[in-house]
């Protein structure tokens, strides 16, 4: 089944000079294609997972929440830690690197070491 998710909207929440969870709220429905968060959400998570799952860049993200584990006192795996990146802190920079997926089937160096950078702090 085909789950669909908006890679040409780009998200502005965190561009926003206070912590605003509305904002996300919209942008993450909006690139969910969904009025509220649902349960295609997480399907449509898994499928987008299963269609990048072979991007080096990607997987290093991956591999990289997996071993810093969000600060979570538990093991994850990639399904997991995928969706752990759409939460408010990471979202902007998750959908930035799908875009760039969706475009040109790889992550841009920028984006790729801004996910990164932030899943160090």
């Amino acid at each position: 089944m085909n789950y669909d998710y908006d890679y040409s909207y780009n998200v502005n929440y965190i561009d926003s000079n206070i912590e605003n969870n509305d904002a996300y709220q919209y942008d993450f429905c909006r690139v969910f294609l969904c009025k509220e968060y649902n349960d295609n959400v997480i399907k449509i998570q898994d499928s987008i997972l299963d269609k990048f799952i072979k991007n080096e860049k990607l997987n290093s993200i991956l591999k990289y929440g997996i071993d810093n584990g969000f600060g979570l006192p538990m093991s994850l795996d990639k399904k997991t830690c995928f969706s752990l990146l759409f939460n408010y802190d990471y979202f902007y920079y998750i959908h930035n690197c799908l875009q760039d997926l969706f475009k040109n089937n790889d992550i841009s160096n920028d984006n790729f070491d801004k996910l990164i950078n932030l899943l160090k702090k």
